[in-house]
């Protein structure tokens, strides 16, 4: 099967500095926003399959989510110029699930209960941050 997730957002994240000494600081980030997100299912055709085309493909389904995300991170300033940082970031997007049924083929499938998948995401980031 294929099955594809794909999710556009748009956030509002504040960072708060726990501690800073010298050119080090830690700090803590939120965020909130809005996520567009879309899911797309389809079973793979098998070569050599006798069945070749009975396979199901579910409508690709669009949905608007609430996202938020909480993370922390270090920050290294190497000078008046530039700041390295890494941070640990995770985003939860909300539950998506598929349409109803696009195309069976050749024969009238069974009830089909529409998938339904959790997003969510977990990153290390690394970032230069220059002042200008």
């Amino acid at each position: 099967y294929n099955m594809s997730n794909n999710s556009t957002r748009l956030m509002l994240d504040a960072a708060l500095t726990i501690v800073s000494k010298r050119q080090y600081s830690l700090y803590t980030l939120l965020g909130i926003g809005n996520a567009w997100n879309d899911l797309h299912y389809k079973d793979r055709v098998n070569v050599g399959d006798t069945c070749s085309t009975q396979n199901i493909r579910l409508k690709n389904h669009n949905t608007t989510h609430f996202v938020w995300e909480v993370g922390a991170g270090v920050a290294y300033a190497y000078d008046d110029f530039y700041t390295f940082t890494f941070e640990y970031l995770f985003t939860d997007f909300g539950r998506l699930r598929s349409s109803g049924i696009a195309n069976t083929g050749m024969i009238t499938a069974p009830r089909i209960t529409p998938a339904t998948v959790s997003l969510n995401t977990q990153s290390l980031l690394f970032g230069l941050h220059v002042a200008l």
